[in-house]
């Protein structure tokens, strides 16, 4: 039996665009302030964006979740790097591109149209819809009957394609997903890799410090993917294995073997993933990588991520 699920529109983002169609979301809104006789007034308003979208041309347009707009034809764009938005009171606000300053906004622009930003675009959109009963799929079409049925510009429930019913879903909202590998070899050192993944889930969603959003990790050995596809995936793994041989010169071997999230060097808006293969022997001099065929997996590991918009409460653990 199939699941089901509905997208719905939540609430609209706030968007940067040109007349040529170049447009992407706004992330944050920052003021810079001068003074006069003792009194603050913004001079300049930074507009930081989600993703850098390319170059803007000629005019640029701010859109409000209400439908306002703001027009800008003084602006400067960045795509790497910052620079600082100074405070009413003094002291300064760290801007980080991509971002969009602009130098006509002041406090006439801020009285008629003041800049807010909205929800990213696409909230509502939740993970289901997996049928299986036909197969597991191929390389190019890993899930023979996935059904993600896309936003509705006006917040109607969609149809499935399954009985072609709308029908209230459930679940979690997809912010962003990704997939990547880690792979150890002789030379990796200690046998541990990791990557670190920059999602920036906190500074869109406004979360706290100490937040950390809900996700999901899957990994596969390289032994385990056949024509491209996973034949099984599992979540975040830790073994580790002790053995001693030998009765009057014994030698200790000690085998760690994981993939898994470190906490400790995660933040609300990065993610490590961790892999280590590594064996110590004890007694000997022999310290390398797991082998293949010591009742460890191999070394080559191939992993998918999703993030969600919910926080998590599993302690920053995967679901």
């Amino acid at each position: 039996m199939a699941n089901r699920a509905v997208l719905g529109k939540r609430i609209q983002p706030t968007t940067v665009s040109d007349s040529n169609g170049t447009s992407t979301q706004a992330k944050k809104i920052i003021y810079s302030y001068a003074s006069a006789g003792g009194v603050y007034f913004i001079t300049q308003a930074f507009v930081e964006l989600i993703d850098n979208p390319g170059g803007f041309s000629g005019d640029i347009t701010i859109t409000m979740p209400d439908g306002s707009t703001y027009v800008e034809d003084d602006y400067l764009q960045a795509i790497s790097g910052s620079t600082n938005a100074f405070n009413p009171g003094g002291g300064s606000t760290q801007v980080n591109a991509p971002f969009v300053r602009l130098d006509d906004y002041g406090e006439t622009a801020y009285a008629n149209t003041p800049l807010s930003v909205g929800g990213p675009e696409g909230r509502g959109a939740f993970i289901s819809g997996l049928n299986t009963s036909s197969g597991s799929g191929t390389s190019s079409s890993p899930y023979a009957k996935a059904n993600v049925i896309g936003v509705s510009t006006n917040g109607v429930l969609e149809n499935t394609t399954f009985d072609s019913g709308a029908h209230i879903g459930g679940g979690l909202q997809v912010y962003k997903y990704y997939q990547d590998d880690l792979e150890i070899t002789s030379s990796t050192s200690q046998g541990i890799k990791y990557i670190d993944i920059t999602h920036n889930w906190g500074d869109v969603t406004g979360a706290g410090t100490d937040d950390r959003p809900a996700y999901a990790v899957r990994w596969t050995p390289s032994s385990a993917i056949t024509s491209g596809v996973a034949t099984i995936a599992y979540p975040p793994w830790d073994q580790e294995r002790y053995q001693e041989t030998g009765f009057s010169t014994p030698t200790e071997v000690y085998r760690y073997y994981y993939f898994k999230p470190i906490l400790s060097a995660s933040t609300k808006n990065t993610l490590r993933l961790q892999a280590r293969s590594w064996e110590i022997s004890i007694g000997g001099t022999n310290y390398q990588q797991v082998p293949t065929g010591s009742g460890a997996p191999d070394n080559h590991f191939y992993f998918g991520l999703v993030i969600f918009y919910e926080k998590n409460f599993k302690n920053g653990e995967s679901l």
